[in-house]
């Protein structure tokens, strides 16, 4: 099994019970990163009423459970539909490219 395949299954372990609307993972590749800790971005779409900054603090102990670094980005669903309408580069790469870790993603 491949490190990007151990991480995934990782993460749809960690994020099973999780109350979540959409997840993905995507690979940025190291000349995409612009300073990120990681090239490995979980992209999970679900309600919260943290603001963005915060919103990692629900995923502690998820993130302790991976075995390789990985970058989260947290969107509500009204925040995902917008950027999608937006036509966010980012997110159509995700759903072009990433690899759906939720069963009602992708």
């Amino acid at each position: 099994m491949s490190i990007q395949d151990d991480l995934v299954q990782a993460l749809k372990e960690q994020l099973a019970s999780m109350d979540l609307v959409e997840a993905y993972f995507y690979e940025t590749g190291e000349e995409a990163r612009g300073g990120g800790e990681s090239p490995h971005v979980a992209v999970l779409v679900r309600e919260t009423d943290l603001p963005p900054e915060q919103r990692f603090l629900e995923l502690l102990d998820v993130i302790q459970n991976l075995p390789e670094p990985v970058e989260f980005v947290i969107y509500t669903p009204e925040e995902w539909k917008n950027l999608q309408e937006e036509g966010s580069e980012f997110v159509s790469r995700v759903l072009k490219d990433g690899i759906p870790l939720h069963p009602s993603a992708g």
